[in-house]
């Protein structure tokens, strides 16, 4: 074969099978330049070709070692990759913001989904090609956005049996991360965790439970001012949807105004206080204030002997 065939073949392999995290060395080309395109090269020929494509190429890398042999010293090349357009935390959160999207449609998010996956390699096209929105991702975003209850299986774990049990919730926030969709709970008896959602079962709206966890009318909504991170700008519309808008900014933060009830922003400013930070209404700020002020006098005093203590 010639060397420009070969040669955009290493390519091939450079470009689906590596990046920073995952180099390959010559051995293992030469392996996958077998196994997928039925070539077999000899060493030196590829030592030589990659050689001339690490020095026309600068997306190509490689780490070099010092070899003594013989008494003669040289440089070893080895461990390469392709520097890809994107990163791959880069592509995830492309793709965290698509699978976030609730105006996009089942289909229209795989299909961005696989055009984003071709943009990385292998190892982060298996998880793109993996996006879907399940049902209960669709009813707890309007729990959140209609201020109603949840009832959902919970996994409960015991004697190495894995069982199911019922319970009543009120959906706090919506978030994506890692191409997973997860919920903020808060229960009956006032605790408050993360759930990941793909592990809830038969979630349904429960009007009951709202009826018995609060008396409390729905709180009348309003519009706050928030100065956002860009990479949080997903996990808001997912949560807000409709109800929030972007303005302008700087190339890492930018405006967000959100219309919601105060209860729901006190929330959202205190869960994403490191990547949000509420500039208006003035009493709501002073509210986020003082709570932080108060979680941090917390954790601010050192108890007696836990100097010093890991875990």
């Amino acid at each position: 074969m010639a060397d420009g065939s070969l040669s955009v073949r290493i390519m091939e392999i450079l470009w689906h099978h590596t990046d920073q995290d995952h180099p390959l060395s010559q051995k293992e080309i030469r392996e996958l330049l077998r196994r997928e395109h039925g070539i077999d090269v000899k060493p030196k020929v590829l030592r030589r070709l990659l050689s001339d494509l690490a020095e026309y190429r600068d997306e190509i890398k490689y780490h070099e070692h010092r070899r003594v042999s013989g008494g003669q010293e040289s440089m070893l090349r080895s461990g390469f990759y392709l520097l890809h357009p994107f990163t791959e935390p880069e592509l995830q959160q492309i793709l965290d913001s698509v699978q976030a999207n609730h105006a996009l449609s089942t289909a229209r998010k795989a299909d961005l989904a696989g055009r984003i996956g071709r943009m990385g390699n292998l190892h982060f096209r298996s998880r793109a090609s993996q996006v879907s929105e399940p049902r209960s991702v669709w009813i707890l975003e309007q729990a959140v956005r209609m201020q109603k209850y949840i009832a959902a299986d919970f996994p409960v774990s015991g004697d190495g049996v894995r069982s199911f049990v019922r319970r009543h919730f009120q959906p706090l926030l919506m978030s994506t991360e890692g191409g997973r969709h997860f919920v903020t709970c808060r229960f009956e008896d006032g605790t408050v965790m993360q759930q990941s959602i793909s592990e809830l079962h038969d979630v349904r709206i429960f009007d009951a439970a709202a009826r018995k966890l609060s008396s409390e009318k729905p709180a009348r909504p309003c519009s706050a001012r928030f100065s956002v991170k860009r990479s949080a700008i997903g996990s808001i519309r997912s949560q807000f949807g409709d109800d929030v808008s972007f303005g302008s900014g700087s190339d890492e933060w930018l405006i967000a105004i959100i219309r919601a009830p105060r209860p729901t922003l006190l929330r959202f400013a205190l869960l994403y206080s490191d990547l949000a930070e509420l500039l208006q209404p003035a009493d709501l700020r002073q509210a986020v204030r003082k709570s932080l002020q108060k979680a941090l006098a917390m954790y601010a005093q050192t108890e007696p002997g836990q100097t010093g203590s890991t875990c």
